[in-house]
């Protein structure tokens, strides 16, 4: 798995994750300084990144086609634990389109996309799931 850090990701966290071997890149490097999170958004999808953010800006882009967006909970004092059992969860399964909300280190909200009988999208189908510890 590979992840792209939004810019209100902490550089420790980053550091976390490609310590556990994950692929990291940061949002706040210079090659993506003042792009709009459209263009950081395009970029993920085009070099096949799950999005790790804190903000709901990319909570809008979840209707068109990504490879994941795990959006963090912001008041989550310690959010590598939750973020690890999250991605333990999804290590196996395709991230495709599906955007998970992490509330707590017990609790995630995973909305993946429904579609109609002629292939086009109609809904979101929430749902909740409780994290067992996998560190």
């Amino acid at each position: 798995m590979k992840f792209l850090l939004d810019e209100n990701i902490p550089k420790e966290l980053g550091n976390f994750l490609k310590n556990k071997g994950f692929k990291i890149e940061l949002i706040n490097s210079n090659k993506h300084k003042g792009k709009s999170d459209k263009e950081v958004f395009e970029y993920a999808v085009k070099n096949g990144y799950t999005i790790i953010t804190f903000d709901a800006d990319f909570c809008s882009f979840k209707k068109l086609c990504h490879c994941g967006i795990i959006k963090l909970n912001g008041k989550l004092n310690n959010p590598e634990e939750p973020l690890m059992k999250a991605i333990n969860y999804y290590k196996d399964k395709d991230m495709k389109d599906l955007f998970i909300q992490v509330d707590s280190s017990s609790k995630m909200v995973e909305e993946s996309k429904k579609y109609s009988k002629k292939n086009v999208f109609k809904q979101f189908r929430k749902m909740p799931i409780k994290l067992k510890i996998f560190i």
